[in-house]
């Protein structure tokens, strides 16, 4: 396939968002790069050029409303799962502190208000045995 061939090929893939070599935007250079061409080579199709800039054009003017709408739609959606999760969520954590609430009063119940389990005992250093 010749250069010319290439140019076009690559001019369809990232006009239809499907790049195979770059990260998609609608510029001469990534032209070039997803046409495996040089720039020099992509600057002298003069006519290819004209056409690249008309295509741009156009396709940054016709999406942009319904492409702003899907967004939205999009976004709308995604916003709305998530309130989902963190409602969830926050119905999960309520009932995690309730049962460490439950745990902790079971424990206080079991355990004798005076018990040494549990209580710090300092140790005199005077008193302590050294392993010699």
């Amino acid at each position: 396939m010749g250069s010319r061939e290439e140019i076009r090929a690559a001019m369809e893939r990232l006009l239809n968002g499907d790049a195979q070599h770059t990260d998609g935007r609608l510029t001469k250079t990534n032209l070039a790069v997803e046409a495996g061409v040089g720039r020099a080579t992509l600057y002298r199709q003069h006519d290819l050029m004209a056409e690249w800039a008309r295509r741009v054009t156009e396709s940054d003017i016709a999406p942009p409303a319904a492409s702003a709408a899907a967004t939205i739609a999009h976004l709308t959606r995604q916003l709305a799962d998530e309130r989902s999760r963190r409602r969830e969520s926050d119905r999960i954590a309520n009932g995690l502190a309730f049962v460490v609430a439950e745990l902790y009063r079971a424990l206080e119940a079991r355990t004798p208000p005076n018990s040494s389990r549990g209580t710090i005992i300092p140790i005199n250093a005077k008193t302590r045995r050294r392993a010699d």
